[in-house]
């Protein structure tokens, strides 16, 4: 292939790598997972104050003694760990074949 058409390939590769962002969302999830909870008592915030008491009173042992009108869990799976597993590859692995394409249009730019 001619330079000029090397080197706007590597430029579109470098670009789709950018977009990619399959690191950052599999951070986010597992981070998003860790704060559903959170994010739940805090768009309820003092909704469910009488509820709760009335659950506390009547309902205590059918909820297994957590009183709460409302209860969110998330947990994070095997499954989630492989994928941050393979998306830590994906960046190491693009980011040295991006850097060896560099390097080898970098050396034909100057030879």
């Amino acid at each position: 292939l001619p330079f000029q058409a090397q080197d706007a390939i590597y430029l579109g590769a470098h670009m789709v790598n950018a977009c990619s962002g399959v690191d950052v969302f599999v951070v986010a999830l597992v981070l998003g997972l860790a704060e559903l909870e959170r994010l739940g008592q805090f768009v309820l915030a003092g909704r469910c104050g009488e509820v709760n008491k009335l659950l506390q009173v009547y309902a205590l042992e059918l909820l297994d003694g957590d009183p709460r009108c409302f209860s969110l869990s998330a947990k994070v799976e095997q499954g989630c760990w492989l994928l941050l597993v393979a998306a830590v590859i994906a960046y190491v692995g693009s980011r040295l074949v991006l850097n060896r394409c560099e390097s080898a249009l970098r050396v034909r730019r100057e030879a």
